[in-house]
């Protein structure tokens, strides 16, 4: 009898574990804020598509989705804003509304406060909480490449190993120099004659 109360007494805490697990796992997780995006135009060729690494160049125009605003744009500084894509320098929504877009595609992006300013809003341009909507039209992709990433790095490296090697050469010159040499060569007819 003691046997079966013990077995009797896990299969308890068992089927109990067993509840707890699935009563967690069924309960609906909040769902992730997202973007939405409407493709405005898209070119019918599109080799490159903007990436983590790219610097996109782009036109945009900002306005509050509750007013239809303008906040910002950079159409009437007449030149485009570059973005490199994955450092995170601007908010989460905007990088997210330009991976994947085209040279010559425009797009309109609704970011939800999440993805944007969220709590904070910026100044009394963007309320707290706001929902933003941004036009996009991609003017040009910077991707990096090997060679354009190594070239930086061997102007500021050459000069030095340069350096390096004219100090090493001027050494072993003045070594050299200062070490006498064997024998000279009337010393060595006079025992070539013996």
């Amino acid at each position: 009898m003691v046997t079966l109360s013990s077995s009797s007494s896990s299969f308890q805490h068992l089927l109990v574990l067993v509840l707890l697990i699935l009563s967690v796992s069924c309960q609906k997780k909040k769902a992730e804020p997202t973007i939405t995006i409407e493709e405005i135009t898209k070119p019918d060729d599109c080799p490159q598509q903007a990436q983590d690494g790219d610097t996109v160049y782009i036109h945009y125009t900002g306005s509050l989705a509750s007013s239809g605003k303008v906040f910002d744009t950079s159409k009437e500084r007449g030149e485009p804003m570059a973005v490199q894509l994955g450092t995170g320098r601007t908010i989460p929504g905007f990088e997210q509304g330009l991976r994947g877009m085209c040279v010559g595609q425009s797009r309109k992006v609704t970011i939800p406060p999440e993805l944007a300013y969220g709590d904070k809003g910026v100044s009394p341009l963007i309320p707290p909480r706001s929902t933003l909507v941004f036009e996009l039209e991609c003017m040009h992709i910077d991707r990096p490449t090997i060679v354009r990433d190594f070239v930086p790095f061997l102007q500021a490296v050459l000069p030095v190993f340069l350096l390096i090697g004219v100090v090493v050469y001027l050494y072993y010159r003045a070594q050299s120099a200062s070490t006498p040499t064997t024998q000279p060569k009337a010393d060595k007819k006079k025992r070539k004659a013996n």
